[in-house]
């Protein structure tokens, strides 16, 4: 039943925090009090916000009171955080914004009038989120796989499936409807931004892109090796559960480099055995190095990507991801993840939009197939010159 759209009043900007970004918050928080004054001379309408703290650290406390920001605590994932935020907010219109990031002075203005031009079925806004600061090796390496592509999701489509709570806003109604964010969500965070978009978008909703309404993140929480790896991992583990709750978003995906590294090790150790020679295991480091290399090589050449290094660094945190999937699968018994992938926005693969670049797509399936013959080519040499 889609919920018709109020005269809104305002707008309460949600924001889950934990002790780690406090150096972040308080700039956070100065970008919003100009963005509230903005939007109530605009408007003639007010704004809140709503600062949900985790860490349960006075520090943080202490800054909303500086800043006359309602503060609250909760304890467990994120999303039971956005949850306290959306009891606790007194307007219809709810925009989440992270920890880490600045707003634009106009940002809460383009979500709210976003509301008032569109129908009844809007369940939602996304905003764009543009990454600022110091560069570094390890945030290049990140704009060079798929997971970026979701920060910029309005400038793509006009409708998003979903969106990152770096920026995006919901009717209050609407999050009420679907059961607001999934308080049992398996893991601390990770994936719970694709659960609530897409649980909005199935009862009819569209969430509308308003590029307009820009956000501001900062590179330096995404510059450090150890720290992405660690998201892509979570990301795939969150994956399996999405796979479980929309199994419709799912497709065939044969084969995964990541297979690599779980068929590979088990069966060079099975040769090991039977033929007594431990110079097969030489295959497993094979098996993981051999794909990326031979992707990486082509895609520098063939697609004129962000060079080697880069690409195959990419390709190794892309095959993290899904290994983190499947590990996830076999951790609850299941095998599907090893065979199937989730599309998170129509017609995305790989962070590519085949409906869009479709030229670009078919490439990409030409070096992914001659990767995987190669691969075994030389694994096949490999495996005859050993025995």
């Amino acid at each position: 039943m889609l919920v018709k759209n109020k005269n809104f009043n305002g707008v309460s900007v949600v924001i889950p925090t934990y002790y780690e970004h406090i150096k972040y918050l308080r700039k956070l928080l100065e970008s919003l009090d100009k963005a509230i004054n903005y939007f109530t001379k605009k408007f003639n309408k007010t704004a809140e916000i709503v600062v949900v703290d985790t860490s349960l650290r006075d520090e943080i406390k202490t800054i909303c009171v500086e800043n006359n920001t309602k503060y609250y605590r909760a304890q467990g994932n994120l999303n039971i955080a956005r949850n306290t935020g959306i009891e606790n907010a007194s307007y219809e219109i709810i925009l989440f914004i992270d920890s880490d990031c600045e707003v634009t002075e106009d940002l809460i203005c383009e979500h709210y009038s976003t509301y008032l031009q569109n129908n009844n079925e809007i369940g939602g806004v996304l905003g764009l989120t543009l990454f600022v600061g110091k560069d570094s090796f390890a945030h290049k390496v990140m704009t060079s796989t798929p997971f970026i592509t979701p920060f910029g999701f309005a400038n793509i489509t006009e409708h998003a499936p979903w969106g990152t709570f770096t920026n995006i806003s919901f009717n209050k109604n609407v999050l009420n409807e679907v059961g607001r964010c999934d308080k049992n969500w398996p893991l601390r965070h990770g994936g719970e931004d694709v659960d609530l978009g897409w649980k909005v978008t199935a009862r009819g909703y569209h969430i509308i892109s308003s590029k307009e309404a820009v956000v501001y993140h900062r590179k330096e929480t995404w510059s450090s090796f150890k720290k992405n790896l660690v998201r892509t991992w979570v990301w795939g583990r969150a994956d399996f559960y999405l796979l479980q709750k929309f199994p419709q978003k799912s497709s065939l995906d044969l084969p995964k480099y990541s297979l690599f590294w779980v068929i590979i090790p088990i069966v060079s150790s099975i040769i090991a055995i039977f033929f007594k020679n431990i110079y097969f295991l030489l295959l497993i480091p094979a098996s993981i190095l051999l794909p990326h290399l031979i992707d990486s090589s082509l895609k520098s050449v063939f697609l004129r990507e962000s060079g080697f290094l880069c690409t195959f660094l990419a390709e190794l945190f892309f095959s993290v991801y899904e290994f983190g999937f499947i590990c996830e699968g076999f951790k609850n018994g299941s095998l599907k993840p090893t065979y199937v992938k989730l599309f998170h926005p129509p017609g995305q693969l790989r962070g590519e939009w085949a409906t869009i670049i479709p030229e670009r797509w078919w490439k990409k399936t030409a070096i992914k197939t001659w990767t995987l013959v190669l691969t075994l080519f030389i694994l096949g040499f490999l495996f005859s010159t050993i025995r």
